[in-house]
């Protein structure tokens, strides 16, 4: 029930809300904010829910509430480094959820003008364990 509660969040986080930066063109010396098409987890939202609800650890605790806010990049091939949480609380939460971004497949690759490039993405996860 914890984790159905969980991916359901996810979900809705994922379906279409994620935060870039403000941001006109390039950052850091190749890493974009706003490109024409957004990277995307491979099968899309839907089977980024099912990625983490099959890999998803619960850290022992009672209660727990909170959004945590995860930046990483996604590669020209789609794969995500760089992983960091910009926001949380320093708990096992923020630990688990840097870790699934570690384990995540490659995604396909943010688009400009048609052509691979490097994109900073950050999503936030919303985590409620009673």
């Amino acid at each position: 029930m914890l984790k159905k509660l969980l991916v359901l969040f996810l979900i809705l986080l994922v379906s279409g809300y994620s935060i870039s930066q403000d941001s006109t063109t390039v950052v850091n010396d190749s890493i974009y904010d706003i490109v024409d098409v957004d990277p995307e987890f491979p099968g899309g939202s839907s089977e980024m829910a099912a990625f983490i609800y099959e890999n998803l650890q619960y850290p022992e605790t009672h209660f727990y509430q909170n959004t945590i806010y995860i930046r990483f990049i996604v590669e020209k091939d789609g794969t995500l480094t760089n992983n960091e949480i910009i926001k949380g609380e320093r708990t096992a939460y923020d630990d688990e959820a840097a870790r699934l971004i570690s384990i995540m497949p490659k995604w396909k690759p943010g688009l400009v003008n048609g052509e691979p490039v490097r994109v900073a993405f950050t999503i936030p996860m919303h985590v409620c364990q009673r």
